[in-house]
């Protein structure tokens, strides 16, 4: 059977590398170490000679609880030796001469009993912590309701099998990496990739009070001599200002990619981690929380934050608790008459709360109820719209958001104040018609930065000149994290000049900037760099390479890793990193999706056809998988097969621009025209503005008149 020689398959490697490589795992994947150089440990003992009442309000707090070790004090949950029954596994917990077990029979199906090393948490829930061979402490799946009283599964009774990174004795409930920097004290995760051992360390459990106010060690030293001016004895304290309280808190405290292996208290943030921006599936469109974001991405979106609010304006710094109680708390800085029916326009003293309206929350861990710090104003007026959701119908969920917007209306008026979540919203559709909109807000700097950088990750998936302008002007702001987006959204954009605007970041600042930069510089060969560029490109390089080679540890680390390898054509470090991405967790699809696209470049088709059948043995709706099927049957000659596999890919997800425009090629190349045609057409009706089906439709039909005549 006769083989196609298509430029499909190669167009579509590149595409699905590029896909991978320009996309950073969650953040969730990179927790590493908290320490620095600089960051000495002084426990709360030196402290408390000066500071006693704090102390002693920090000895009671969540933070001196985060983590603990086992003793009838520190447990909550019953270990009588009940028998429990989660997903169809039997748990058991007990104890045995004042020491604390678990049996279960989710390792193997005889069970197996471990015992349990520390409580993790303190309310409402409590997890608790056993070790595993080389050096791996796992989180239970199992975790204690303190406020029920009974223990519960925060999975929801739903099944997970072993090879899942979810399972609980996989990477996605692993101390070491996704837990510890936050619920220890000087942490450091001490990963041994060779060997898939850690040696971690810390100097205490809990956080401690260096944990959130820096070099404690020169501190006491300074205070001791009467010297306040000594390098690095001004602690974070009453008088920080809002940007560097909030960034301090932020290092626990929000969602994040982490850079490197150590995090500091001093310098730019962007040179240690990275938060995460408003995207799909961590917020809603508007910015509203939707995963959990631990408070500090939804913090700085707010008026509140660029208006001067600290956390410990409401917040007691040591006890963790509120300042004053109910609307009294807001009362601090807005005027009473907020706090009444004219303005709310209720008449429950629940919903005359402003937290009410302002700051609605949801459960995370099934039980743990988190309000969205961005203090936003309900716009019903967008839920209608968008489908975002508002705090009326959060309520009244017997009403739709039309009641809801009229209500508004009839109260407030029919004109809304200027919200960078109208355009927002209007970008997340990825609509040409809205770059402007994002391009403005890009340029906004009296807008969030959090809300300006998610408008460069619209713009970059929207191919047109104008965003690549856009984003090239903003890679001279003043914010690193402006600056780290922008770089990063420029990688779908098809424009020659997007490398000559980027090589000057190789220089730049923030560490984030220079890896980023280093990143999508990497495809350019080395001899066409400009010769006082190449030094600072390989250094750049060689950092992002380490930040990705600190992150080995989770899948996401190890995929990153690979794909450099790949790009760089080290064909077996990519082979060996995808490789070793799954033995962490074997539904990681992407990983063997892109095994498979190496072997098909390598000649090596039935072991493509292997990782590609296991993906849909796995996940039988997985689209990508029949689509990589149809270029590797392709490649092949299996024409039936692999028009039947483009079919079954694009049922299954119709929004491939470039699935509709690669099944219409394949026909095209069989000359057989008029099935082509249908398919860009049918192409055009999800991507009616995409230049590449435009494109193919003129070529098409060029074709057919050239063959009439």
């Amino acid at each position: 059977m006769s083989k196609i020689k298509s430029p499909l398959i190669k167009g579509l490697l590149g595409v699905l590398f590029l896909n991978l490589f320009c996309c950073s795992p969650p953040e969730s994947d990179l927790k590493v170490s908290s320490t620095t150089t600089n960051h000495k440990y002084v426990d709360e003992k030196a402290c408390i000679q000066c500071h006693a009442a704090e102390v002693k309000q920090w000895s009671e707090s969540h933070h001196a609880k985060a983590m603990l070790p086992m003793n009838d004090s520190t447990v909550s949950g019953s270990f009588n030796g009940q028998i429990l029954t989660f997903a169809e596994k039997k748990w058991s917990f007990f104890k045995k001469e004042n020491r604390f077990f678990v049996f279960t029979d989710d390792l193997k199906s005889e069970g197996d009993t471990l015992e349990i090393i520390h409580t993790f948490g303190f309310t409402p829930l409590q997890q608790y912590l056993v070790a595993f061979p080389n050096g791996k402490i796992q989180a239970l799946r199992i975790a204690w309701d303190t406020q029920e009283n009974q223990w519960y599964d925060l999975y929801s009774n739903q099944k997970i099998i072993p090879e899942d990174w979810l399972h609980w004795t996989r990477s996605g409930m692993n101390w070491n990496t996704m837990c510890a920097e936050c619920h220890t004290t000087n942490y450091r995760k001490n990963y041994d990739a060779s060997n898939d051992q850690y040696h971690s360390q810390y100097d205490e459990v809990g956080v401690t009070c260096i944990s959130c106010h820096g070099n404690a060690a020169i501190h006491v030293e300074s205070m001791n001599k009467g010297e306040s001016s000594l390098p690095g004895a001004v602690l974070v304290n009453s008088k920080t200002s809002h940007q560097q309280l909030a960034r301090t808190c932020a290092t626990c405290h929000s969602r994040k990619t982490n850079l490197t292996d150590s995090i500091s208290f001093y310098g730019n943030m962007s040179d240690f981690f990275i938060p995460e921006i408003l995207s799909d599936g961590l917020y809603h469109g508007d910015g509203q929380i939707s995963d959990e974001v631990y408070v500090y991405g939804s913090f700085i979106q707010s008026k509140m934050y660029h208006n001067g609010v600290k956390c410990s304006d409401c917040h007691n710094s040591h006890s963790l608790k509120l300042k004053k109680e109910g609307n009294d708390l807001c009362l601090q800085c807005h005027k009473p008459s907020y706090s009444s029916e004219n303005h709310s326009h209720h008449t429950s003293a629940e919903a005359q709360l402003c937290i009410s309206c302002h700051m609605t929350g949801k459960n995370y861990m099934g039980i743990d109820f988190r309000r969205d710090h961005s203090f936003r104003i309900p716009r019903p007026d967008q839920s209608s719209k968008y489908g975002t959701p508002n705090a009326c119908n959060e309520c009244h969920t017997d009403k739709n958001a039309s009641w809801a917007e009229e209500s508004i209306n009839h109260w407030y008026g029919t004109k809304r104040a200027y919200h960078f979540s109208d355009d927002l919203l209007e970008g997340r559709n990825r609509n040409t018609a809205a770059v402007d909109a994002l391009g403005s807000l890009l340029n906004n700097k009296v807008q969030p930065e959090i809300a300006r950088a998610t408008a460069a990750y619209y713009l970059g998936e929207i191919p047109t000149k104008k965003s690549v302008d856009y984003l090239i002007k903003a890679l001279l702001d003043t914010s690193s994290l402006i600056r780290h987006y922008s770089v990063k959204a420029l990688f779908r954009l098809p424009a020659q000049e997007k490398y000559v605007a980027v090589l000057p970041l190789l220089r730049d600042p923030s560490l984030a900037v220079r890896m980023m930069a280093a990143e999508l510089l990497t495809d350019i060969p080395k001899e066409q760099f400009p010769s006082n560029n190449i030094s600072e490109f390989l250094k750049a390089q060689n950092e992002w390479k380490k930040s990705m080679e600190s992150r080995l540890d989770f899948p996401g680390g190890n995929m990153q890793l690979a794909t450099y390898y790949y790009r760089i054509s080290d064909t077996n470090n990519a082979l060996f990193y995808f490789q070793r991405a799954l033995k962490m967790d074997t539904m990681l699809h992407d990983a063997r999706e892109n095994l498979a696209r190496i072997y098909s470049q390598l000649n090596r088709l039935p072991e493509a056809q292997k990782e590609l059948d296991i993906t849909l043995s796995l996940d039988a709706k997985n689209w990508q998988a029949y689509y990589s099927k149809a270029l590797l049957f392709v490649q092949e000659g299996a024409l039936p097969l692999a028009e039947k596999a483009f079919g079954q890919s694009l049922t299954i997800n119709p929004n491939q621009e470039r699935g509709w425009y690669n099944f219409g090629l394949f026909y095209e190349q069989q000359n057989n025209l008029m099935l082509s045609l249908n398919q860009v057409n049918k192409g055009l009706i999800h991507f009616p503005t995409s230049a590449l089906l435009i494109e193919s439709k003129k070529r098409i039909i060029a074709k057919q008149q050239a063959l009439k005549h």
